[in-house]
């Protein structure tokens, strides 16, 4: 049995951290690779406090378009250490998931009646960090990775589709993270493991209190 610990290893803030060291890895991964050098090319500490900065603003730059950013973390620049993903709270406007599943009623919010189409992405934005649509968004980038690799570490002419190779890699490494429910099956669920888990009063305790800055700061 895994430590209980691990379960709350899909916190975003810990998801952060992760993806900031993997884009770190990558980068200097290639950068060995085009110097075509074995020895001596490790960058200095000053360069890679730019590669750190870099990459951290690659993570967020991706979590904005995926719309799983949240406004607070721009406080420290990353998610806080006990912080929830957006689908994790309520709808924006006080909607409910009833509301916007319900195609047949039409649903007005003040003086504007909000289409069919407007309550599928307002339910498409809120559910982007669950587990599930995470995963296939990995996928699609990790595709470009492998592709990105092909080019810079392989004499072969690169392709652009390796679904099945970046399926392998991303499983993978939810596995090594510990962030891969054992009750899953090929793919992921609508709930990360934390989820499941009883809520740690101190942790409640502390995000209540970030919130509160954040809302103060912010008025």
């Amino acid at each position: 049995m895994e430590p209980q610990d691990e379960i709350w290893n899909s916190l975003p803030r810990k998801q952060f951290e992760d993806m900031v060291k993997e884009e770190i890895d990558l980068v200097l991964k290639l950068r060995r690779a085009s110097t075509r050098k074995r020895h001596g090319s490790f960058p200095t500490v000053d360069r890679f406090r730019r590669i750190y900065t870099w990459a951290v603003e690659q993570v967020k730059a991706r979590w904005v378009k995926q719309n799983i950013w949240k406004e607070e973390w721009n406080l420290e620049n990353k998610p806080g250490p006990t912080d929830r993903w957006p689908h994790e709270g309520p709808l924006p406007d006080g909607l409910t998931r009833e509301q916007l599943q319900d195609r047949d009623t039409p649903l007005v919010k003040g003086d504007r009646v909000i289409s069919t189409r407007e309550k599928s992405r307002i339910l498409y934005e809120h559910d982007a960090s669950r587990p599930i649509n995470q995963f296939f968004a990995q996928i699609r980038l990790e595709q470009k990775v492998i592709y990105l690799e092909q080019r810079r570490l392989s004499s072969e002419p690169g392709h652009s589709y390796y679904p099945q190779s970046a399926y392998a890699r991303v499983r993978k490494r939810w596995i090594a993270r510990h962030i891969w429910d054992p009750n899953w099956r090929r793919f992921p669920g609508d709930t990360w493991r934390h989820e499941n888990s009883v809520p740690d009063p101190v942790a409640e305790f502390y995000r209540a209190i970030r919130t509160r800055l954040y809302e103060q700061l912010s008025s």
